[in-house]
């Protein structure tokens, strides 16, 4: 679709304790970065782990077409590739 996202992570002792992100695209697909990086903000690596698909739409609180769909998880997606690189360093 076109969009970018980068998502930044600084930890310490396992904790997300500053989360930043830059990109373009849609509003869905920024929206979703912001509120996803709101909410891991404070949180702990183990908490990221679990964060699923099904949380991200509940957090963006709107109804998503199937059009839309990858718009709305590719802040999820971005995540899902911080874990894996995080998990193979520890």
């Amino acid at each position: 679709c076109g969009d970018d996202i980068e998502i930044s992570i600084i930890l310490k002792d396992n904790i997300i304790i500053d989360i930043g992100h830059q990109g373009n695209g849609c509003a869905i697909s920024q929206a979703g970065v912001s509120l996803l990086t709101d909410f891991l903000k404070g949180k702990s690596m183990q908490n990221a782990t679990g964060f699923t698909k099904d949380n991200m739409l509940q957090l963006l609180q709107i109804p998503i077409s199937h059009t839309r769909l990858k718009c709305a998880l590719l802040a999820w997606q971005v995540l899902q590739s911080i874990i894996k690189t995080y998990e193979s360093k520890n």
